[in-house]
């Protein structure tokens, strides 16, 4: 990690919370990683959406639910970079929505791919 991120982690909520997010993000990828050639070529992800194939994805959209907490977690730490110097509060609350969207990313994966296999 450069110097000039080291500052940020001083704070133990945001380091907690950015091992945290790191653990759920590789456990949803492991886990997906695991059962990826098990699944059927359609599955279930869009549960909002109305009866019959519209519902449907293929295998290869699992990987825009994993893709979500990534990107969210890139931008808040360069933002909560930013922002830990003029509202400490601010950053946590920026890690521990990463860490939130993560845990329940993790969640939705391991629903899923029960519910499919």
């Amino acid at each position: 990690m450069s110097g000039s991120f080291k500052f940020l982690f001083k704070d133990s909520i945001i380091l907690w919370s950015f091992w945290l997010t790191i653990l759920f993000i590789v456990l949803g990828i492991t886990i997906v990683g695991l059962a990826f050639f098990h699944l059927p070529p359609v599955i279930p992800l869009y549960n909002k959406m109305a009866w019959g194939y519209q519902r449907l994805g293929t295998k290869y959209e699992v990987a825009l639910p994993l893709s979500l907490p990534i990107i969210f977690f890139i931008i808040n730490i360069f933002f909560g970079k930013y922002t830990q110097g003029k509202v400490p509060l601010l950053a946590r609350f920026l890690f521990l929505t990463g860490l939130c969207l993560a845990l329940f990313t993790c969640i939705f994966m391991i629903k899923m791919i029960l519910a499919v296999i």
